[in-house]
Parts: structure tokens; C-alpha cells; sequence
């Protein structure tokens, strides 16, 4: 039993097809908010009608299972977003390249910092190839390298 807000009446009423041809009816009444006699009235159909209130109950079941699993939701919304431009890589690193890139972020860490507490890593500079400082922050010289030794 619910009242009609939001997406509710979807989500009661909508008939849900799996992929496997399982199809899941209404799991429940939907009535306009603000009127207790028609709630009072629908609730008491409900319970005394065994049929329909297994019926509901059978079909609520079944489709928090065949349309709100976890995995299959993820797996859903994978698809949807691949669909949507964001497809596999064409182009793959070899493991050569890979490593590269790996060694690159490690000296970039160790001469620059954590690149989380500067907002991630930054571009290389198209002068020395090297990363770019952080633009709001100065680099700081390792202490072999700094001129106020004491």
C-alpha cells in the first residue's frame, strides 16, 4: 500500500520483464495521498482478500529480486554508461608502456609530493616533459638541495 509521490506508482505498478522472459505484475495498490479512509479502506481489502495478498506479496518478492540485485543493477548501469560513449579503450598499453607510466608517477611522488594534497596529478610541461608543478603551491627543494641549511 502506498500513495502516489514520486516514483512510487512506477516501481509498484510498472510489469517488469527479466531478460529471460519472466514477467513480475503489480505488487501493490496505489491510492492519492491525503485521504486515511481510502488507506484504512485498501489496507483492510488487502487482508482479507488472501488471494490478492499473496498475489502482491509473491510479486514484490520477485521483483526486488529480478530488478533491484545488486550485481545485476551494477551490471545495468555498466552497459548503459558504455552505450553512452564511454567504451572500452581502443588503444592498449603494453606492459612496457604500462611500467613506464608507473615509474613516471613514482618519481613524480617522490619529487613532488603526494599529488592528492596538490588536486591530483598534473600535466607534463610541453618545454621539459617533465609534470608541472602544482600551479598554487611552490615546489618544495628536497633538504640536500636547500640553501637555509642550518
Amino acid at each position: 500500500m502506498s500513495t502516489d509521490v514520486g516514483a512510487v506508482r512506477s516501481v509498484v505498478e510498472d510489469m517488469i520483464v527479466t531478460d529471460d522472459g519472466q514477467t513480475w505484475d503489480p505488487c501493490g495498490i496505489i491510492i492519492e495521498p491525503g485521504d486515511p479512509t481510502v488507506m484504512a479502506d485498501k489496507v483492510q481489502e488487502v487482508i482479507s482478500d488472501v488471494d490478492l495478498y499473496e498475489r502482491l506479496s509473491l510479486n514484490a518478492r520477485g521483483r526486488v529480486e529480478a530488478a533491484y540485485d545488486l550485481v545485476k543493477v551494477n551490471a545495468s548501469c555498466n552497459t548503459i554508461y558504455r552505450q553512452g560513449g564511454a567504451g572500452e579503450q581502443t588503444v592498449t598499453r603494453t606492459d612496457q608502456e604500462e611500467h613506464e607510466e608507473q615509474h613516471r608517477r613514482r618519481r613524480a611522488w617522490i619529487r613532488y609530493g603526494n599529488p592528492l594534497e596538490r588536486g591530483g596529478w598534473t600535466s607534463r610541461s610541453p618545454t621539459t616533459g617533465r609534470p608541472s608543478s602544482s600551479p598554487g603551491r611552490p615546489r618544495q627543494q628536497p633538504a640536500s638541495r636547500r640553501h637555509d641549511r642550518t
